[in-house]
């Protein structure tokens, strides 16, 4: 509980304490990269983000950018 809401899990009352971000950030950015960059710079900024920034949900981040990140390339993770 945090400010008499109940959160179904710790994760969302952190986020709601402030101790963790969300992902909004490194969304926006592969989101504003994508129309501009080739694939192979892509999936280095991705692993930039993985390995600096540790995202909440690198699963997510992935889910969503796969096609942009393997664009011209042979990706073999789902």
């Amino acid at each position: 509980m945090f400010e008499g809401i109940i959160y179904p899990i710790i994760h969302k009352t952190c986020l709601a304490h402030g101790l963790l971000k969300d992902d909004d950030e490194w969304h926006h950015c592969l989101e504003d990269t994508t129309p501009f960059q080739m694939s192979h710079i892509l999936l280095s900024l991705f692993i930039i983000i993985l390995h600096v920034c540790a995202p909440t949900h690198p699963v997510s981040l992935w889910k969503t950018y796969k096609e942009f990140l393997c664009n011209n390339l042979t990706c073999v993770l789902a």
